[in-house]
C-alpha cells in the first residue's frame, strides 16, 4: 500500500512539474520576439528614364555662293571668319558683260519710254509698241541676271566660313552630274551659327517621346560640364530604311558663338515608361 501511495505521489509530482515547465515556456514568449509584418498594396507605376543620343552641331543656315555665269573674280570683300549682314556685297565679278548689257538696257529703256508716250496719244500702232516693249523687257531681264551674277550679296546674316576660290581666278559653274549628289562648287561658304542646330538620330521605338518644341538637354563633348537646353525644331518625315532611325534637330541659342559646326556631343531626353 505504501508503495502504491509513493508511486502516486511521484507521478503527481512529475505531472505538476511538467505542467509548470510548460507554463514557463509559454510565459517567457515576449511580445518583442513576434515578427511584425506590414502589408502593402501592389501598384503599377511608370518609371522615369533618360535616353542618351550621340550627335553633331550643325549650322542653322549655310550656303555656297557662286555665279551661274563664268567670269573673273575681281574682288572678295570679306576674309574667312568675317561677320556679314544680309545684303552685304561679298564678291565682285568681272563686269564686261554687265556693262554691255547695261548699255543695251539703257538704250531700250529710252526707246520704250518714247513709244509708251506715243501709244498714250494713239500715235503708234499696237504692233510697233509691243515690239519695242518686248525688246525692252528682254534687255531688262538680261541686265538684272548679269547684275545678280556680277555682284554677289549675302542672302542672310552669317559668317564667311571658307573661301572656295580666290581673287583673280576665272570661275566656272560646275555642278555634279551624279544622281543624288548636291552642288558644292562655289566661291565662298556662308554659315549662320546663332542659333545653332544639334542633330542626332533617334530610334523608331523612341519616336513617340518626341514632338515639335520638346525641350532637350545637350552637351558638347569639349564642354562636358556645360549643359544647354534646346528645343526640337525638326523631325525627319521619313526613317532611314537600314537603321530604322529618324533625324532630329534641336535649336540652341549660341549668342557667344561658343559652339561650332562639327563639334560632337550628346542629347538627353527624359521619358516615362
Amino acid at each position: 500500500m505504501n508503495k502504491i501511495i509513493t508511486l502516486l505521489s511521484i507521478s503527481t509530482l512529475l505531472v505538476f512539474c511538467s505542467c509548470k515547465k510548460t507554463n514557463q515556456v509559454i510565459n517567457t514568449t515576449d511580445q518583442d520576439d513576434i515578427l511584425k509584418v506590414q502589408i502593402y498594396q501592389v501598384k503599377k507605376e511608370d518609371v522615369p528614364l533618360t535616353l542618351t543620343y550621340l550627335g553633331n552641331f550643325k549650322p542653322y543656315k549655310e550656303a555656297v555662293l557662286g555665279t551661274s555665269i563664268p567670269g573673273k573674280i575681281e574682288k572678295i570683300y570679306y576674309d574667312e571668319g568675317s561677320t556679314v549682314k544680309q545684303g552685304d556685297l561679298l564678291i565682285q565679278m568681272s563686269s564686261e558683260l554687265l556693262l554691255q548689257a547695261e548699255a543695251e538696257y539703257r538704250t531700250l529703256e529710252k526707246d520704250y519710254q518714247r513709244v509708251k508716250n506715243l501709244a498714250e496719244k494713239q500715235s503708234i500702232s499696237q504692233q510697233d509698241y509691243d515690239h519695242v516693249k518686248a525688246k525692252y523687257d528682254a534687255a531688262t531681264a538680261r541686265y538684272n541676271l548679269l547684275k545678280s551674277n556680277t555682284e554677289i550679296r549675302a542672302p542672310f546674316d552669317g559668317i564667311i566660313a571658307k573661301h572656295l576660290a580666290h581673287e583673280g581666278e576665272n570661275y566656272f559653274f560646275s555642278a555634279s552630274l551624279e544622281i543624288g549628289s548636291t552642288f558644292t562648287s562655289g566661291i565662298v561658304q556662308l554659315v549662320k551659327i546663332n542659333p545653332i542646330y544639334f542633330e542626332f538620330e533617334i530610334s523608331e521605338k523612341d519616336l513617340t517621346f518626341i514632338k515639335n518644341k520638346t525641350p532637350v538637354r545637350a552637351i558638347a563633348n569639349i564642354y562636358p560640364k556645360d549643359t544647354i537646353i534646346g528645343y526640337v525644331d525638326f523631325i525627319s518625315p521619313t526613317l532611314n530604311p537600314t537603321k530604322a532611325t529618324a533625324t532630329i534637330r534641336i535649336k540652341i541659342n549660341n549668342a557667344t558663338m561658343k559652339y561650332k559646326p562639327g563639334m560632337t556631343g550628346k542629347a538627353f531626353i527624359n521619358v516615362i515608361r
